[in-house]
């Protein structure tokens, strides 16, 4: 088979397959089709029994730093979220915000976390006062996460601090 030049004409074959194998031909995986049929039964019976017993919306919400889902309980009227990345440490904090802010100064709130225990972090006017965090533009993306533009980060943050930045919070494989 190495041969290059192998034209193949010295190869026999057997006269009985030359039409294809015609004789002792049986199904022979009849009991697999039965499981397989059995098996997507089951599937679908585990499908509908989650479906309705489950929480389905809860599994794309998403959650704040404290394991809180956004939208929910002590995060009612917050269902969005925003990473903050503070003045004081480049570190992003993720929090349930009320809405995502378009524009480097756009105002929202933020509902507040062990790491984030004030609501006027997130607020612009604090964030001015150099005290707060980083503002930066955003787009919603399934009408709850609002994932940074990079057409509208704010002048001062450099581009490669930004791509690891988006790294340290998973956003760069999306």
């Amino acid at each position: 088979m190495k041969d290059k030049d192998y034209d193949g004409k010295d190869y026999l074959a057997d006269p009985e397959l030359k039409n294809g194998p015609l004789v002792d031909r049986r199904c022979t995986d009849t009991l697999f089709l039965v499981l397989f049929i059995l098996s997507i039964g089951a599937y679908g019976w585990t499908c509908e029994y989650a479906y309705k017993n489950g929480k389905p919306k809860q599994l794309f919400t998403p959650v704040d730093g404290d394991g809180r889902l956004c939208g929910y309980n002590a995060t009612k009227g917050f269902p969005s979220l925003y990473y903050v990345v503070r003045k004081d440490s480049m570190e992003p904090r993720a929090v349930c915000v009320d809405k995502c802010p378009l524009e480097i100064d756009s105002a929202f709130s933020c509902a507040p976390t062990k790491n984030i225990p004030s609501k006027t972090i997130c607020e612009n006017e604090f964030s001015k006062s150099g005290k707060g965090h980083i503002g930066y533009g955003t787009n919603r993306i399934m009408h709850r996460f609002c994932m940074p533009d990079i057409d509208k980060l704010p002048p001062s943050i450099d581009l490669d601090a930004y791509d690891n930045l988006i790294g340290n919070f998973g956003l760069d494989d999306v």
